[in-house]
């Protein structure tokens, strides 16, 4: 055979499989496009209409996004100029692979937040995401980055720096993990001012069925938001946070599902012209145990609420029978860590909360009724030269409160048990009367 023919068969043949890997992807990810749009809508019913245009061509797509906000605040309204935001989705696309650049159309929302921008040079908002085709499963991919630029806004009641941003994300089968971090914040006031380090937010959430992008709860789920330090000023007082750690973890355990959120700091400091305290290693562990069944449908029904009023909820109260579907399946409240030190002494604490079902409508109308429907058990431990690092400390009261029987000397700690049982509360072994 002609090794020209040959060269030149395997170039049609190469070229048209690229082609067709193109098309197919082009394909996949108009798919994908799609399916994110339906999310947004599905997400801003009763908001936001959502819609979405495009324009293909073989190697590339050229794709608008539009919000149109129903009802948005006068001054939201007024400083945008528009209650419509507009973006633009660019796409290229490669041999089972495509990129796309999301950024803020031009127009007047646009050239106002540049009016904002600590560098214009650079777009305000981007998201560059880029999609994998697999041919087995034909599923389709997605990593992608998100960054921010910084911006500055000054009113009479201060200046306001917020730190430019930059993340990672993917979406890959039912499973999505976010890792973001943005720079140091300030906010100077005539006599107050807040500073903000660094804070980094890392997430990842994932379902066992159905879609990730439109589920109402993931099976599991754990996030944390770091900030370096937070500190507070004025004339009077100085305070500083080091290491400001909040998590979230979530998990549905057969019929129940459970929230836990961790609260933790190295280092609590306050400064004041007479005294400095500082308090360190403060932390608190909740959890939360609900009906999964009775959450998601009071999900569903403040979805459907948000619809039908135009996506405001202008009477809080209507909300509040919504609750009984879950309290009516019993709740469980726990703190099962407190703790914080100063000067190696000790304040620990635990308290553990269950509710037999009830309505919310006993609480406002018959309070009894609900606390005999209460099972508590509350501990706290508080080392005695914890206190004396406050300079209005007074053994003499703290005797009084002994005597009283609110509090439990243990030598070198003071305790307090509180229990309650079948509408009984007992204080440290006693039995109290009820409120």
């Amino acid at each position: 055979m002609n090794k020209g023919l040959l060269v030149g068969g395997l170039v049609v043949v190469l070229g048209g499989g690229y082609v067709a890997g193109t098309i197919v992807t082009g394909d996949k990810v108009n798919v994908e496009h799609q399916r994110y749009v339906e999310a947004l809508t599905a997400s801003y019913q009763g908001i936001a209409k959502v819609t979405a245009s495009s324009e293909s061509s073989l190697f590339s797509s050229a794709n608008t996004l539009s919000l149109e906000f129903n009802d948005l605040p006068e001054s939201v309204l007024e400083w945008a100029g528009s209650n419509t935001f507009n973006f633009d989705i660019n796409y290229t696309h490669g041999f089972l692979s495509s990129d796309s650049v999301m950024t803020i159309a031009k127009g007047e929302l646009l050239t106002r937040i540049q009016g904002y921008q600590q560098n214009t040079s650079v777009a305000p908002l981007t998201l560059n995401n880029h999609y994998s085709y697999d041919i087995a499963s034909g599923s389709v991919s997605m990593a992608g980055d998100i960054a921010t630029d910084g911006f500055k806004v000054s009113s009479e009641l201060g200046d306001v720096l917020i730190g430019n941003s930059q993340g990672v994300y993917s979406v890959s089968g039912n499973t999505i993990d976010m890792n973001w971090a943005m720079q140091p914040s300030t906010f100077k006031g005539e006599d107050f001012n807040v500073e903000f380090g660094t804070a980094t937010l890392i997430q990842t959430a994932s379902v066992l069925e159905g879609d990730i992008l439109t589920t109402k709860i993931a099976d599991t789920s754990e996030g944390s938001l770091v900030v370096d330090s937070i500190k507070l000023s004025n004339q009077q007082l100085k305070a500083e946070i080091a290491a400001l750690l909040v998590g979230v973890k979530q998990v549905i355990k057969a019929d129940r599902v459970v929230f836990d959120v961790d609260y933790q700091a190295e280092m609590i400091k306050v400064d004041s012209d007479k005294e400095v305290y500082q308090f360190d290693k403060p932390a608190i562990n909740l959890a939360v145990d609900l009906d999964l069944n009775a959450l998601l449908g009071l999900i569903e029904n403040i979805n459907e609420l948000q619809k039908t009023s135009g996506g405001g909820i202008k009477d809080p109260t209507v909300l509040l029978p919504m609750f009984n579907q879950v309290t009516q399946k019993g709740i469980s409240f726990d703190i099962n860590h407190l703790g914080v030190s100063a000067n190696s002494e000790l304040v620990e604490g635990e308290a553990h909360l269950k509710m037999a079902p009830f309505s919310i409508e006993e609480i406002m109308m018959d309070r009894q009724s609900v606390m005999a429907k209460a099972d508590l058990d509350a501990k706290l431990s508080i080392a005695k030269k914890f206190l004396e690092i406050f300079p209005d400390y007074n053994p003499q009261q703290i005797d009084f409160f002994v005597g009283m029987g609110f509090l439990v000397d243990a030598g070198d700690k003071l305790t307090v048990d509180l229990s309650m049982k079948k509408g009984q509360m007992h204080l440290n072994g006693k039995q109290m009367p009820m409120m």
